[in-house]
């Protein structure tokens, strides 16, 4: 009995500091923070993924949007919030739909965080400290390139430090990476369909929902989450055209071919989608 009270004891120790409660889990994560400062040539705060979050639960976004087109959501809400204000947005006419995430800029830590397995992990971190590269670089750039730019590093970084962690598995890297793509481009063809605004959202999505169900079933713990709602108005209409977005910021860091010119290249981006679709063009 005293040997269990001793253990609970040391248990909330751990998870109220900043020791995470699994040490190789912490030194996972600080070589890999030391490895995007080196990528991104510049050294971010020291504080990212060093802090526990106060609860453990996934956060649910509230997003809204006209129907029948693809747009910035208008308005967010979080938890308890989002059901009175689902239900008065939908009397409105809007689409609704609900965003569940484990992680995010903020870079708390979680325990179903540090559940994901080591490639996963890495995915996320190179996604959300190219996030907070983007903030502390004050490079402003509009909300579809910012996240296509983040799963771009994301999956680059990941399949790079490969050669710098043993801890992750070249097949599950690449299995990963061929999975995400693939959701992806499947993404797009709908993307492309419903902002031609011509074909119903909720059949458009019942047939993307097809589409995906084999790919789905590939899917490791992370990306189930990531896609659990995928197949829906909420991805569709939450990531625009991120998918597109993210081709086009592929093949624009394939020939930077390093990542300090593929960040020289996105800091110089004009806002505007027409100016910067021309302007990356030319990096193709």
């Amino acid at each position: 009995m005293t040997f269990r009270l001793i253990k609970i004891f040391l248990f909330f120790i751990c998870a109220n500091s900043n020791i995470f409660a699994f040490q190789y889990d912490s030194l996972f994560i600080d070589s890999t923070k030391k490895f995007a400062n080196k990528e991104f040539g510049v050294e971010l705060s020291s504080d990212l993924y060093t802090k526990w979050a106060q609860t453990n639960n996934s956060e649910i976004l509230l997003f809204v949007s006209l129907p029948y087109r693809v747009q910035k959501p208008t308005n967010v809400g979080i938890l308890d919030e989002s059901k009175s204000k689902k239900e008065q947005y939908e009397k409105k006419g809007f689409i609704t739909f609900e965003y569940e995430f484990y992680c995010d800029a903020s870079t708390l830590l979680k325990e179903r965080f540090l559940s994901f397995s080591f490639e996963s992990i890495s995915f996320i971190m190179f996604h959300e400290l190219l996030h907070n590269y983007i903030i502390q670089e004050k490079i402003n750039i509009p909300y579809e390139l910012n996240e296509a730019a983040c799963d771009v590093i994301g999956n680059y970084c990941t399949l790079k430090y490969i050669n710098y962690n043993k801890r992750l598995q070249k097949d599950k890297v690449n299995k990963m990476i061929e999975v995400n793509e693939k959701t992806y481009e499947i993404m797009n063809k709908y993307i492309f369909r419903i902002n031609q605004g011509s074909e119903d959202v909720d059949e458009l999505c019942d047939q993307c929902n097809t589409e995906l169900y084999p790919l789905s079933r590939t899917y490791d713990d992370f990306q189930k989450i990531r896609f659990y709602r995928a197949v829906n108005t909420a991805y569709l209409l939450k990531n625009s055209n991120y998918c597109v977005n993210y081709f086009l910021l592929k093949k624009v860091l394939l020939k930077a071919k390093n990542i300090k010119e593929f960040l020289k290249i996105l800091r110089n981006c004009p806002e505007n989608k027409n100016d910067y679709e021309k302007y990356l063009g030319q990096y193709v």
